[in-house]
């Protein structure tokens, strides 16, 4: 389904990069080029390095195929709509199962982002990863929590959003078995997000001049109560308002 999609009347979202798809392309275009995390209008944090990184690995290891980008998204899709099949049957039986899988094959906002060069797939195959173990691996050991870490980690990259999930996974790891609370189990969740945020946080505290751990541009910014001034928003570029207060946004 996500083949066929993505191929034939999908096929014009690769085939004419626009837009966000647009931006990532640059971003990765200009890793690879120049070395540098930037896009065409020189913003240097506007967007999460997960996606960009994502498509230079491609672009460096196979040529510079879209195409290719998403066959792999399709793969990464098909694999996700069999861990929710997977899921569903572990929770409620063979039946559902199969029922989730089918919904999950034929959603039409699950198979259409494949064909689009953007965050949404592979951020929904880990949130299918840790959607998995959250259901089949009771009570949680160490490399259970370690996993699931990682696939909401991992995700932070791609969307940070995700990041608000990790006080909810690292108490759900830690309660009590037996009435013994696995502290350590909380831990190696909140380690492993520090882990990944922190290079990207002092990369944007060298680029825009605080410690920021989302981007310079996006709505997530307001939840966290961190305004965004025009020097920012525009990834450190140089101040053209000699003195005058830059306004927020």
């Amino acid at each position: 389904m996500r083949l066929l999609y993505a191929f034939t009347w999908g096929g014009e979202h690769h085939r004419n990069v626009a837009g966000d798809a647009a931006e990532c392309q640059t971003y990765a275009v200009n890793l690879l080029d120049r070395g540098v995390y930037e896009n065409a209008l020189g913003e240097r944090a506007s967007r999460m390095p997960g996606y960009p990184l994502l498509l230079a690995g491609v672009y460096k290891a196979f040529g510079r195929s879209p195409a290719l980008v998403v066959f792999l998204q399709c793969v990464l899709g098909a694999a996700g709509c069999v861990l929710l099949a997977l899921t569903a049957a572990g929770r409620l039986g063979p039946a559902w199962g199969w029922a989730g899988g089918l919904m999950a094959a034929f959603y039409y906002d699950l198979f259409a982002p494949c064909a689009h060069l953007l965050t949404e797939c592979p951020a929904s195959f880990l949130l299918a990863i840790f959607l998995w173990f959250c259901s089949e691996r009771r009570p949680y050991r160490v490399a259970d929590a370690a996993a699931m870490g990682t696939c909401l980690s991992l995700g932070y990259l791609l969307r940070p959003e995700l990041s608000l999930f990790i006080p909810v996974l690292a108490f759900l790891v830690a309660c009590p078995t037996k009435g013994v609370w696995r502290w350590r189990h909380g831990l190696m969740v909140v380690l492993l997000f520090a882990a990944v945020a922190l290079p990207w946080t002092l990369r944007n505290r060298e680029v825009l001049g605080r410690p920021i751990a989302t981007t310079s541009a996006g709505p997530l910014n307001c939840y966290l109560g961190i305004p965004r001034t025009i020097h920012e928003r525009l990834g450190g570029l140089p101040d053209f308002t000699e003195g005058k207060e830059y306004w927020r946004l």
